[in-house]
């Protein structure tokens, strides 16, 4: 009967952070959308460049403030205080950019960096605590999770992008309601920071090195993720450009979204009922996408409908490497973390990320007169690591007081 109660609160706490998460990720990206055509529009009349250099400035300073929240949460106030705060701070963010002058933009911007700093580790580190209890959900838990991200972000940009069009204020103050609901719902959230432990069977060195391998490849998968992605689609618009009909490249943004939300479902029920190695999983990822990034030279031969299809097959590879990826080195974080510091371990995990997505940028820039380049060195790094991966899953393996082998 208290296992049965156990788990009924745990299930209502991971449906209330994934809700919350979702809705956040919609009021985040939708306000994204339309950010940019504010300040580029009639009431501020900032020129395009002017515009990107405060995005990439807000861009930049989420990852300090992620590491400001996570210490608030880990070590000052607790996870669910901190959460609260960064959302509540989010929606005023959101509200006060409505205001029509550049003070109102920078004091909107600025809560927005600070809520979001506040809000994403420590709402990772809530979900964490709870997947930390069911070891054989845990990958289930992330991909989940992640999912959740991916289908915020889709329906934001289509709602609010949708309402921004008609005006811009309507897509500020929906976002602001979007938060507003994300962070309403953590108050039926628990914080279950007090039926976690560390996993004494396994060692501090071993447990350290698994996080360590944890945050280097899905920053070294991000960053060979930039580098050959804008190439697909470049090939797309040359693929596109041979067809007689009217279908053009920007008809199949939204291919790899919907893939990975697809894709994320599909990896959520299988992990719950298959387990293997999770540095496996990550391997096949890096395989998989090396795949996918060897069939854009592939399809730079074809035209029309074929290569059309096979850009298809090139995203719908790269949208399950993602899966096998990103999900399931948050899984490796968790298990392997102390659970009081979560939120920290999550911005350890983040901050490598954004750092390798300006690298990416300055090599792409570096490799300009070389197009093909970029996209090879990414099918070669994808490569070697799947293959390191696949070895390190049978040097690495856990205690035998663990349900299965990493």
């Amino acid at each position: 009967m208290e296992t049965s109660s156990l788990n009924q609160k745990l299930l209502q706490s991971s449906t209330v952070f994934l809700l919350s998460k979702t809705l956040e990720r919609a009021g985040f990206y939708g306000l994204r959308t339309v950010l940019i055509l504010y300040m580029t529009g009639e009431v501020l009349a900032m020129d395009h460049s002017e515009a990107f250099n405060i995005y990439g400035i807000f861009s930049g300073v989420l990852i300090l403030t992620q590491l400001v929240g996570a210490v608030f949460g880990d070590l000052l106030t607790g996870s669910k205080t901190t959460a609260i705060v960064g959302g509540l701070a989010q929606v005023l963010g959101a509200f006060v950019i409505c205001i029509p002058n550049t003070v109102a933009l920078y004091t909107g911007l600025g809560l927005l960096a600070l809520g979001t700093g506040f809000y994403i580790p420590n709402v990772f580190s809530l979900f964490g605590k709870i997947y930390r209890q069911k070891e054989k959900s845990l990958d289930t838990g992330f991909t989940l999770f992640y999912t959740a991200v991916n289908i915020g972000a889709f329906l934001g940009i289509l709602l609010v992008g949708f309402l921004g069009e008609i005006d811009i204020k309507y897509g500020f103050i929906t976002a602001g309601i979007i938060f507003l609901l994300g962070t309403g719902l953590l108050f039926f959230g628990h914080d279950e920071k007090d039926t976690t432990v560390v996993d004494k069977a396994t060692s501090v060195t071993k447990r350290a090195v698994i996080i360590l391998i944890a945050v280097a490849v899905t920053s070294v998968f991000w960053l060979c993720y930039s580098l050959g992605s804008m190439q697909i689609w470049q090939t797309l618009d040359a693929v596109t450009s041979t067809l007689s009909s009217n279908i053009n490249a920007s008809d199949f943004s939204s291919v790899s979204s919907l893939a990975t939300i697809l894709f994320g479902i599909i990896a959520a029920i299988a992990w719950y009922f298959i387990q293997f190695s999770r540095f496996l999983k990550i391997g096949i990822g890096f395989l998989l996408a090396a795949l996918s990034f060897i069939l854009v030279f592939v399809i730079q031969t074809m035209s029309g409908m074929t290569g059309i299809a096979f850009y298809v097959i090139s995203v719908l590879l790269l949208s399950v490497a993602e899966i096998l990826v990103a999900p399931i080195a948050h899984s490796l974080l968790v298990k392997y973390g102390n659970p009081k510091y979560l939120a920290l371990l999550f911005t350890l995990l983040t901050a490598p990320v954004y750092l390798f997505n300006l690298l990416s940028s300055y090599l792409s820039n570096l490799m300009y007169d070389t197009p093909n380049l970029p996209t090879i060195i990414a099918i070669a790094f994808f490569g070697l690591i799947g293959v390191i991966l696949v070895i390190v899953k049978y040097t690495l393996k856990e205690t035998p007081s663990n349900q299965f082998e990493e």
